[in-house]
């Protein structure tokens, strides 16, 4: 999976959101009991957004990004921000992991 984000948008991200980069940001995207979810309220005709939330390293966090297809013709995880989960988040994601863990016993 390929990843891209706009410099600036990370160094504002990371004096808002508690020193986290938009580069830890991309293990969420390897986490198997992440949510990922269509953002409606967010997203429009030029650009359809995505919110993701899973573990990376020892924080549970709360990514947005779009998908893009470059030149190649290969899809592109554009991250616009990431931030530690909130309340409903957390139960949300931990309800899901405990779900797919007793499916998996």
């Amino acid at each position: 999976m390929k990843f891209d984000w706009d410099e600036n948008k990370e160094t504002e991200n990371i004096k808002n959101h508690d020193g986290i980069t938009f580069d830890e940001s991309t293990a969420v995207f390897s986490d198997v009991w992440a949510i990922e979810s269509f953002d409606d309220s967010h997203s429009d005709l030029d650009e359809q957004r995505f919110t993701i939330v899973g573990m990376a390293e020892d924080r549970l966090l709360r990514i947005t990004f779009t998908v893009v297809i470059d030149e190649k013709h290969y899809e592109i995880v554009r991250i616009i921000s990431a931030r530690k989960a909130v309340g409903f988040e957390k139960r949300e994601y931990e309800q899901n992991r405990n779900k797919l863990e007793d499916f998996g016993s």
